[in-house]
């Protein structure tokens, strides 16, 4: 097991307060540049601290920003640094904004990239995204995800070894076919019809979306073990 940092959340503290920087640029700190994993809980990220982390983790290979959908701009760091992270292999992130932008500098400067975890409205335009610049994706993690846009993904993503699509809609045997040939197909909660329409654009009351304020940004760090200090 890797050593790590881990900041544990506080609701007393927002992304704004004094104690909330100083721990994170600590854990930054201690990790010389060789932070493999981060996690960015679900809360309100501050787009400073994301990119002071993201500037300073030259090695990382999985990234969770685990925002929610009302203060998804806070993202719009992520492209601008992607070009520093070669390493990455994982991206999970709670709304499909900038993901265009994302993977299209995942494709050029992450070769390595291998998984892609996505919450919230899976529309066309993401769909194409994720069959346009990363084709050869292994692992796939998609919620609200329509039954034309899943088979795009299905027919452009010929690599796929893992599929979790549980609590999609539109499913049916010729969904089921065509993902026959994916080691790991999750469809659990999926419906077979669809069933009414669901507006994510119309739905901006902060007060419903899941796991939103919580305390602290960065939960976890892990530290090269030759960086230790005593």
């Amino acid at each position: 097991m890797e050593p790590y940092i881990t900041l544990l959340s506080d609701d007393d503290y927002s992304t704004e307060g004094d104690c909330v920087k100083s721990a994170i640029m600590f854990a930054v700190y201690r990790s010389c540049g060789k932070a493999a994993k981060v996690v960015f809980p679900s809360l309100f990220l501050n787009v400073n601290m994301l990119q002071y982390v993201l500037e300073r983790s030259a090695e990382l290979k999985s990234l969770i920003a685990n925002t929610n959908s009302y203060y998804a701009n806070e993202l719009k760091c992520i492209p601008k640094q992607i070009y520093k992270l070669k390493d990455l292999e994982s991206l999970s992130l709670n709304d499909t904004c900038y993901v265009k932008e994302i993977l299209t500098e995942i494709r050029t400067h992450c070769k390595k990239f291998v998984s892609l975890s996505l919450r919230g409205v899976i529309k066309t335009e993401v769909a194409l995204a994720i069959v346009t610049f990363v084709p050869n994706i292994k692992h796939l993690v998609l919620s609200f995800c329509r039954r034309e846009d899943l088979m795009l993904i299905l027919s452009g993503c010929k690599e796929l070894e893992l599929l979790d699509v549980r609590g999609c809609t539109g499913f049916d045997a010729e969904i089921s076919t065509m993902a026959s040939r994916i080691k790991t197909f999750m469809s659990e909660g999926s419906y077979v019809e669809e069933e009414e329409e669901f507006y994510w654009d119309d739905f901006t009351d902060p007060e419903l979306y899941d796991g939103y304020i919580s305390g602290l940004i960065l939960k976890e760090i892990l530290i090269s073990p030759l960086l230790i200090l005593p």
